[in-house]
């Protein structure tokens, strides 16, 4: 048998059960599963194949020892082909999403596209007068990334909320953009905030 990586040796059984952790299923919904396969060939091949498929179901819902059935493998290798496929839909979908919605907070189209038609790398960098920012402004920028309300951010500086979004309001025009999350973008990526991990 084969040692799992760091862990230490496990049973085929703990595999199994592993396995079904994993997938988010228990043994009687796999049974269900391997229950509905649609047997292929003849009457004597399916007549084997019931036979192999009853073997699978016993082993299944009275909870054996020992290395899962070849059905029942058949079964998990399916359905981890499908739940594989499914995973990289999503992947696929959710690089997508990303590329959009940050197409979305630059107003271009999408973001391959939006160098092509400009012709040139278009001019992403912050205006002249970001780099006045006042250290109040960086902090209010830096506390609008900690998902904070102007209310939030006045406790926490000890000044008025009319302070906080008159501040907002110098910050706004300093980084070019209309909304705190505009901010944070043009913020993130031209280094005026650090990601913070942890």
């Amino acid at each position: 048998m084969l040692n799992d990586g760091h862990r230490p040796h496990r049973t085929d059984s703990e595999r199994f059960e592993e396995w079904l952790r994993l997938a988010g299923l228990d043994r009687l919904r796999l049974a269900a599963l391997l229950a509905g396969r649609t047997l292929p060939g003849g009457p004597d091949q399916k007549a084997d194949q019931v036979g192999l498929i009853t073997t699978a179901l016993v082993w299944l819902l009275h909870e054996c020892e020992g290395a899962p059935p070849p059905m029942v493998l058949d079964v998990v290798v399916e359905y981890t082909g499908v739940v594989h496929e499914q995973a990289q839909h999503t992947a696929r979908r959710a690089t997508e999403l990303a590329d959009l919605t940050t197409a979305l907070l630059v107003g271009r189209e999408t973001v391959r596209e939006a160098e092509p038609l400009v012709g040139s790398s278009p001019d992403l960098s912050i205006p002249s007068e970001a780099l006045d920012l006042t250290s109040r402004e960086y902090e209010i920028l830096r506390l609008i990334g900690d998902a904070l309300t102007n209310r939030q951010i006045a406790s926490s500086l000890g000044i008025s909320e009319k302070t906080v979004k008159n501040h907002i309001t110098s910050l706004f025009a300093k980084l070019g953009v209309s909304d705190r999350t505009k901010a944070l973008v043009v913020g993130l990526r031209d280094g005026l905030l650090a990601v913070q991990t942890g």
